[in-house]
């Protein structure tokens, strides 16, 4: 798409296109401006000047700027419009305001406009013109000042920064999301050499009959289940337990031996039972091949024992007792 661009401004039509253009080219719009331009300074600087007079600075207060002199003749022309209309009330002398005479304005009389061939109301319409631009000089300094913003618009510029500013929140948050998370996974014990730091980002499922229902003879039932280790244990949609650290004997302390039992986890404050505690798991970790969930078992209400089999449990501990094992057969048999 073609566009038609303005020429470049040559050095004589500089001083005319600026702001010194007004003084400049002395147009009658432009010597207008200036008289406008003038007198607002002036009933500015006449308003800051009875400020001072009376001791009393302009008033700058919850974002509106108060002139005394004006706020004075204001609460006057107030009041006097408030009686007029108290009088006209039928209830108060709504009547006799009635008969009253209304008089025309002046600026309305035509003896008043041909008087002095024109020049006299001429020179009251510029003299009343000059005193309205005066006396509404601190609402144009208030607007000036205190500009009025239009939240409905929005410029392409400013909404792609704040596209961009989001963005950056975004990943800020993100970045810090990622460090706690790092933090935590730092601090939080994963066993002997950090054994079972691979089972952090990964679950196990598998759907599992009842036991307790089999025991009483009831119908079979069979749940799906979902270890999460170091984060959650389900029971379909409902929490069994939340990781609560290793099993270190009773009330969570350490066992006689002084040392915490790699082998089995402790999960707690999982979903409240119908009129019993909140649902919690002790999983007991196996030494096996692969990943999988052995077996389910309730032996108290809402107190469950998961066993569990994972090629990570098979540390020295496991390796050493399998010697043994496999020594003590081997004797066996040569006997």
């Amino acid at each position: 798409m073609y566009v038609l661009r303005r020429p470049p401004h040559t050095a004589e039509e500089l001083p005319r296109d600026d702001f010194r253009g007004s003084l400049l080219n002395s147009g009658a719009g432009d010597r207008k401006r200036i008289g406008l331009h003038a007198l607002r300074v002036i009933g500015t600087s006449t308003l800051q000047l009875c400020d001072l007079l009376l001791n009393s600075a302009p008033l700058f207060h919850k974002g509106v700027v108060v002139s005394p002199v004006r706020a004075l003749v204001e609460m006057l022309l107030y009041s006097k419009r408030t009686l007029w209309s108290m009088l006209s009330i039928p209830e108060f002398a709504g009547p006799v305001v009635d008969k009253l005479p209304d008089f025309p304005p002046l600026s309305r009389s035509v003896w008043f406009r041909r008087l002095g061939g024109g020049i006299v109301f001429n020179s009251y319409r510029l003299a009343t013109w000059g005193a309205q631009v005066v006396w509404d000089a601190p609402v144009y300094v208030y607007h000036y000042l205190f500009p009025t913003l239009d939240n409905e618009v929005k410029l392409p510029t400013a909404e792609s920064l704040r596209t961009v500013l989001h963005e950056i929140e975004s990943d800020i948050a993100k970045l810090e999301k990622d460090g706690n998370e790092k933090r935590e996974m730092a601090e939080m014990d994963y066993g002997p050499d950090r054994a079972y730091f691979a089972l952090k980002k990964n679950c196990i499922e598998k759907r599992v009959e009842d036991a307790a229902r089999s025991k009483r003879g009831l119908c079979k039932q069979k749940y799906e289940y979902k270890f999460c280790a170091f984060g959650e244990v389900k029971q379909d949609q409902t929490k069994l337990g939340k990781w609560d650290g290793w099993y270190g004997g009773e009330d969570k302390g350490l066992p006689s031996s002084g040392k915490v039992d790699y082998t089995r986890m402790r999960y707690s404050q999982g979903d409240k039972c119908y009129n019993g505690p909140k649902r919690s798991v002790l999983l007991h970790l196996e030494c096996g091949e692969r990943d999988e969930i052995l077996s389910v078992d309730e032996p108290s209400t809402c107190v469950y024992e998961m066993a569990v089999r994972s090629p990570l449990a098979c540390n020295a501990e496991v390796y050493a007792k399998a010697q043994e094992d496999v020594a003590f057969w081997t004797r066996k048999q040569l006997q």
